[in-house]
């Protein structure tokens, strides 16, 4: 009997082995499906994250650099590709990049696609699908400088007068002058800007202004205060001279009581610092002053004369200490000098013009003004009715790739349409830190 109780109980455990082999066998799929799915899930999740951070890295890098390469959709797409590509590794050859400038150049919009990567799903019937990621990178508020007037006192930090214009819409406008008409434009006369703002009020018509005028903004700092001063130390030139009819090209050194351009001569500034130490930088006539990236320096009080008929074509310096400079005026010099630019065809002036006690002054010819009962214009209480003498007009600075203008005051006068563009990445000319905000003032847009 226990013999066949022990025979039995042996066929009973061979059968459920038996039984087990088979609900294992067919649980198998059941748990191997499970955890197929599981693998192919977290690597989509991988995936879509390593996405997800290399679209936010592509939008950001093309942000920073939208102003050097003025939205140019080309330009953004390629930026935006290189930066995608450097953060997805191994897989960045098969993602497709897509890349625009929205909002009217205030963001730029990234979005990547790729085929999901599904390890064990595709044993089982399931098939590959695209997945994608995006991210909008914003651009606070522009942020180019054009001109600051930074001059806080005086009654017209900026002025226009006589039928003139400025015409920068991709960059900012600021008077510092807090008085109520630090910022003057006759109504014969108007700015257009990305943003107008006065520390202090305005005098003008509504029309001559676009966008309308912000008052009292805070200050705009100076954003070149900081600035190292180039060395004035003694004279290599003295009353330097270009004959009439001449052409000669220029080694950077030190000019001590000025230049001369005479008429029907060509002077050409070679790549480097020229300190103009006294006296004036001065062209005559129809005579050419060009400069290869040359930056001129201002010391002892040294200023400019461009003639009407003179043909000015300037590249500021590109490295060195006067890098992103076109014009320096030394900080010690006193207030008030006054750089006069008259000329009709003052086409390229690239780089930025910074005058810090010192006035711009933009005119169509060196008649002065004169106003009721003989006064000078500037002492009239109405510019409209002061206006005296034709004028013409016509444009400053227009085939430059980008102007800005930090002086203590600015003044047009007499026809001149000065263009100020932010074209930074069309030029070798470095934009100064403060200029324009590379890099700065970036978000990604939840």
């Amino acid at each position: 009997m226990l013999k066949k109780i022990s025979e039995l109980l042996q066929r009973f455990a061979r059968a459920e082995r038996g039984n087990v082999a088979v609900l294992f066998s067919l649980t198998i799929p059941v748990v191997m499906g499970g955890v197929a799915f599981g693998v192919d899930a977290a690597q989509v999740h991988l995936q879509r994250s390593g996405l997800q951070d290399a679209a936010d890295a592509a939008a950001l890098g093309a942000a920073k650099e939208l102003y050097m390469t003025s939205g140019r959709t080309n330009a953004v797409q390629a930026i935006a590709e290189a930066y995608a590509k450097a953060n997805l590794g191994r897989y960045a050859e098969t993602v497709r990049v897509v890349a625009q400038v929205v909002d009217q150049g205030g963001a730029v919009q990234v979005a990547l696609t790729d085929r999901t990567r599904m390890y064990f799903a595709s044993f089982m019937g399931g098939e590959d699908s695209d997945i994608s990621a995006s991210a909008t990178a914003r651009i606070a508020g522009g942020g180019r400088i054009c001109v600051i007037g930074l001059n806080e006192e005086n009654k017209a930090t900026i002025r226009l007068k006589s039928k003139t214009s400025i015409t920068a819409p991709t960059c900012a406008i600021y008077s510092n002058s807090k008085s109520k008409d630090g910022l003057d434009v006759q109504s014969s006369s108007k700015i257009i800007s990305e943003l107008i703002c006065s520390a202090g009020g305005y005098k003008g018509k509504g029309t001559s202004f676009k966008p309308g005028p912000t008052t009292d903004c805070p200050t705009a700092e100076d954003p070149l205060a900081g600035r190292a001063v180039v060395s004035t130390n003694g004279c290599d030139f003295t009353d330097y001279q270009v004959d009439e009819g001449d052409f000669v090209i220029a080694k950077p050194g030190i000019y001590c009581n000025g230049i001369t351009v005479k008429k029907k001569a060509t002077l050409t500034l070679s790549e480097g610092v020229y300190v103009i130490k006294g006296g004036v930088l001065k062209v005559e006539g129809d005579a050419v002053l060009k400069a290869d990236y040359a930056g001129l320096y201002f010391a002892e009080d040294a200023t400019i004369e461009f003639g009407k008929d003179t043909t000015i074509d300037l590249n500021g310096a590109r490295a060195g200490e006067m890098a992103g400079l076109l014009m320096f005026e030394d900080p010690n010099a006193k207030t008030g000098n006054i750089y006069e630019i008259y000329s009709h065809n003052a086409s390229n002036l690239t780089g930025t013009i910074y005058l810090p006690k010192g006035k711009l002054k933009i005119q169509g010819d060196v008649t002065k003004e004169t106003g009721k009962n003989g006064k000078a214009a500037d002492e009239e209480e109405d510019e409209d009715e002061a206006e005296a003498g034709a004028t013409e007009d016509y444009d400053i600075a227009h085939q430059s790739a980008y102007t800005a203008i930090v002086v203590n005051q600015l003044e047009l006068a007499k026809g001149p349409n000065l263009v100020l563009k932010t074209d930074y990445g069309a030029t070798d000319v470095p934009v100064p830190d403060g200029i324009a905000p590379i890099g700065r003032n970036i978000w990604i847009e939840e």
